[in-house]
């Protein structure tokens, strides 16, 4: 069925003295409304490809976001690269559950990782409490870090009182979960140098003594 849009218009004329005249006046819009039709659909494309665009956005910010510091990000995103940093005082926590290497071979690499990821995402919420950031995950190692990119004279402090609060977790979930984990965590302080590793694949990562895992050990709380 075909369909045309119409504009009708009614005017009153007079005809030389006798009645007045009605005029009835049709034309055809039919290709105005196409236009129009036209045009707010592809303003409803556009509004639909930024919101997309946004969404697409905020979830590539959130992404690294979890793999590096604020400020390091915002130094990205702004200049393309990052420069090198060096931090005097910095403390991060040395965790290890001790067996581990033999649970992934003995267990189920299921419920293995499941229950490393849950103990992980627990981690991440602990340390957040004391204003310390998880820089990433090595194996059975969660690797956070306090005291930069903004210098915290409490860095140490805030770092003991996460591990401790990790320590009482895992002595509290062992007594309802099935696997038992036995954790142990070491601290290291001092100065790091903290920069972006990687073109491709971003990595941000620290190093220095602050990162010394033998001196982190001989100090180590069971």
């Amino acid at each position: 069925m075909l369909t045309i849009s119409v504009n009708v218009s009614l005017n009153h004329a007079d005809a030389d003295g006798k009645e007045p005249v009605l005029m009835v006046e049709c034309s055809s819009i039919s290709k105005v409304k196409e236009l129009e039709y036209m045009i707010e659909s592809y303003s409803e494309l556009v509004e639909k490809s930024e919101r997309q665009l946004a969404r697409e956005k905020d979830r590539a910010e959130n992404l690294l976001l979890n793999v590096m510091p604020k400020a390091v990000y915002e130094e990205l995103k702004d200049y393309g690269v990052t420069t090198p940093t060096h931090y005097d005082a910095v403390s991060v926590p040395m965790p290890d559950f001790v067996g581990f290497t033999e649970m992934t071979i003995s267990s189920d690499p299921t419920v293995l990782v499941s229950e490393l990821n849950d103990i992980f995402t627990s981690f991440d919420r602990i340390v957040d409490q004391f204003g310390c950031e998880r820089i990433k995950t090595i194996g059975d190692g969660h690797m956070a870090y306090s005291g930069l990119p903004e210098p915290n004279p409490d860095h140490a402090q805030n770092i003991a009182r996460a591990a401790v609060l990790c320590r009482r977790y895992i002595r509290e979930r062992n007594r309802s979960s099935k696997v038992a984990w036995e954790c142990r965590i070491g601290l290291a302080t001092g100065p790091v140098i903290g920069s972006m590793i990687g073109v491709q694949k971003y990595v941000y990562d620290i190093f220095g003594p602050g990162v010394n895992q033998r001196r982190a050990w001989k100090h180590c709380a069971n």
